[in-house]
C-alpha cells in the first residue's frame, strides 16, 4: 500500500547543479515538467498559489489521473522566486 501522500511522476534532485545550468534557470524556486523525450513542457519562474494550483492540474493530466486538493498554505499570493544561483 502506498502512503496518501505518494508521488506518481519522479522528481529530479541537481545537487551539482548540471541541469540548472543546462537549462538555464537563474533563481532557486523554478518548477520544471519535463516530458518523458527531455523537452520542457511548462516552467515557472518561482512559486505562488496560483502557480501551484496549474501544477498540479498539468501533473495530474500528464499522469492521466484525478486532479487531487493540494495543500497550499503559506504559499504567496504573487509569484515568489528563491536565491540566484
Amino acid at each position: 500500500m502506498k502512503p496518501a501522500n505518494a508521488l506518481l511522476f519522479p522528481i529530479l534532485r541537481d545537487p551539482d547543479l548540471r541541469i540548472v545550468r543546462k537549462y538555464k534557470a537563474a533563481n532557486s524556486a523554478y518548477f520544471t515538467i519535463i516530458s518523458r523525450e527531455g523537452t520542457i513542457e511548462k516552467y515557472w519562474p518561482g512559486y505562488s498559489v496560483g502557480m501551484l494550483t496549474e501544477a498540479n492540474e498539468q501533473l495530474a493530466q500528464l499522469s492521466q489521473i484525478k486532479v487531487k486538493t493540494i495543500d497550499v498554505t503559506g504559499a504567496p499570493d504573487e509569484m515568489f522566486s528563491g536565491c540566484p544561483y
